[in-house]
This record gives structure tokens, C-alpha cells and sequence, in this order.
């Protein structure tokens, strides 16, 4: 698959987010309050217009509203803009 323009085209993480603390408290997720909304995913393709600091395999963060998703087999992918990313892990 290739993405045009300043399009991304990412895979969606699967996480069990937990926290352990500076103490070693480990807080499980069950525990943490979550934003349905904020996906965390990888760079799969990026278009040719597409910044040069955003690289194949970076880790982003995005809202699912900014984005169109598709699903290949159990795999969800989401292509948005690269003006859509929230941030970069």
C-alpha cells in the first residue's frame, strides 16, 4: 500500500497499558481511565510530501475522528493527515 501527499497510513497498537510508579508500585490497567477516542499506532507508509522527521515505524498518537479506518484480516489500519497527529512517541 502507498499513501499520497501528506497522508500516513498506520497500524493500530494493541496495549494493555499499565503504570508502575518511581516506587514500584505497579498500577494495573484495569485501574487507568482510558480515552476511547486516542489511538496509539505505527507508521506503516507515508506520502512523498510528508515531513522528513516522521519516519516508517515512528509510534503516533491521533484521534479516530480525524481519520478513515479499514480492517485487512484482524488488522486495523487508519490513513490521516499528517496535520492530524497529535504526537510522536
Amino acid at each position: 500500500m502507498r499513501t499520497v501527499g501528506t497522508k500516513v497510513l498506520v497500524h493500530k497498537l494493541e496495549e494493555t497499558p499499565s503504570l508502575t510508579t518511581k516506587s514500584g508500585l505497579i498500577i494495573p490497567s484495569s485501574a487507568i481511565r482510558e480515552n476511547p477516542d486516542f489511538i496509539k499506532a505505527k507508521v506503516v507508509s507515508k506520502g512523498p510530501a510528508c515531513a522528513e522527521d516522521l519516519e516508517i515505524g515512528s509510534i503516533i498518537g491521533f484521534n479516530r475522528s480525524r481519520s478513515s479506518w479499514f480492517q485487512e484480516g484482524t488488522e486495523e489500519y487508519y490513513c490521516l493527515d499528517t496535520n492530524d497527529i497529535n504526537v510522536v512517541f
